[in-house]
């Protein structure tokens, strides 16, 4: 796992080997992927600030090309409700709610927007997991489709969980599910 801060990630189980780095480096990048099997990335930019959008895709292109140098070839990542695939058609829901980031996070829809092409362009056996929010308890049965957002969120753990289950199947290899929790 690479964390910016070895002191915030000191409650991760033993089996988790922790490297303290930025996101945004180049060797931390390598280091990280060295030895893996998998990659399962949780990291995005802020959601407001003073950045660079470009700095984030090219941090995915760094982490794409230092996979493709480790031989790591699974890669799981999470981008967004409203992020798109290249040449994907839209829903009326998942028009108004991309509508609606990039009014409020335009540069973070703009940066997944880059990430995600990016990883589709690539040869890795990629899955983007592209949830609504993010919730840390939402009752109801995790629903996971190409092309329909079932909700606009999702239960933390059952992410979580569905996370798990892709590093162990192939079915969602080159696919970018929309997840959610619904009733």
């Amino acid at each position: 796992m690479l964390a910016r801060s070895l002191e915030k990630a000191s409650n991760l189980p033993d089996a988790v080997q922790v490297i303290e780095g930025d996101l945004l480096d180049k060797k931390a990048l390598a280091k990280l992927v060295e030895g893996a099997d998998a990659v399962v990335s949780c990291a995005g930019p802020p959601m407001k600030g003073n950045y660079n959008p470009s700095e984030y895709v090219n941090a995915m292109s760094d982490l794409i090309a230092a996979m493709q140098s480790n031989g790591v070839t699974r890669l799981i990542t999470l981008a967004g409700g409203s992020i798109i695939l290249p040449d994907e058609k839209l829903s009326g829901k998942r028009k108004f709610l991309r509508f609606v980031f990039k009014l409020m996070f335009s540069k973070v829809v703009q940066t997944k927007d880059g990430e995600l092409n990016l990883i589709a362009r690539s040869n890795l056996d990629w899955t983007v997991l592209r949830p609504g929010f993010v919730k840390p308890v939402k009752e109801g049965r995790f629903i996971a489709h190409e092309t329909k957002l079932s909700s606009t969120s999702v239960d933390k753990l059952q992410i979580q969980t569905f996370i798990q289950e892709c590093l162990k199947s192939e079915e969602w290899v080159g696919k970018a599910p929309l997840v959610a929790t619904i009733k």
